[in-house]
């Protein structure tokens, strides 16, 4: 078993990960294995930030183990 990291997704307050924003729309999955996943902690907070300015959207930074079979 292989482990890659340290990875992160968004979290929403309501229990959804962030998947994607693209053309103006926001999708969100209550599915982890659908979240878009970030290997840069920066990254994932400007995309955090992003979110919040544009939405109104409380997310959190949280660390994601990816396990590659």
């Amino acid at each position: 078993m292989k482990c890659t990291g340290p990875n992160f997704v968004l979290l929403t307050e309501s229990g959804s990960y962030f998947v994607e924003y693209l053309l103006g729309e926001l999708v969100l999955s209550p599915s982890i294995a659908e979240a878009w996943i970030f290997n840069d902690p920066d990254i994932a907070r400007k995309f955090q930030n992003k979110l919040f300015d544009t939405f109104k959207l409380y997310t959190s930074v949280n660390s994601f183990i990816d396990i590659d079979n």
